[in-house]
């Protein structure tokens, strides 16, 4: 069944800038290390299913820490490219903007840490009126928190809910005038 709508939240739009961003030094010993501690414990969980495989060593992966060891010593051997920065340009979502069909909203916070800004293709979503951009000054990654409470609710939980039902809404409209 296609899709009548999506949602994306911080799209790391251009792995190949966002991998230069992670490896910046306070980048590389914060969020690179977490997100590599993560990936490592996710792949220390689940060993068993990639055990016998014969492209990766996963002793070898398990000693991984940055995401560019990590995807060096296993995502690139799985998926078969030559270089990380081959998987890296290939998995960018920059590449396929153009051919949205849908409507697409895509929230973004300047402030990420994780994605920086300079990956939002701009030109992109004022080419394609299928794609809606919402940049927010804060937001932090995936964060968007409403107030000062960390545990308190996002306001991105809000927009995309509020996005759904718009979609939802226009889609029963336009069953109605079918009939």
């Amino acid at each position: 069944m296609p899709l009548d709508a999506a949602i994306t939240c911080a799209n790391p739009f251009d792995w190949l800038k966002v991998d230069q961003w992670l490896r910046r030094p306070l980048n590389k010993h914060i969020y690179n290390f977490i997100l590599t501690k993560s990936l490592v414990g996710f792949l220390r969980t689940h060993r068993h299913v990639f055990e016998n495989h014969e492209v990766i060593d996963i002793d070898e992966v398990l000693e991984s820490r940055t995401l560019q060891e990590y995807d060096e010593k296993i995502t690139r051997r799985l998926w078969g490219y030559k270089t990380i920065e081959e998987y890296y340009d290939e998995a960018s979502g920059k590449h396929v903007l153009e051919n949205i069909a849908i409507p697409f909203l895509v929230l973004q916070s300047l402030d990420d840490p994780i994605i920086p800004k300079d990956v939002i293709p701009y030109r992109s979503f004022l080419d394609n009126p299928n794609m809606i951009l919402a940049t927010t000054h804060t937001g932090g990654h995936i964060a968007w928190m409403e107030g000062m409470d960390p545990t308190g609710k996002s306001w991105a939980d809000h927009a995309c809910v509020e996005f759904v039902h718009s979609i939802l809404d226009h889609l029963q409209a336009s069953q109605m005038t079918e009939v």
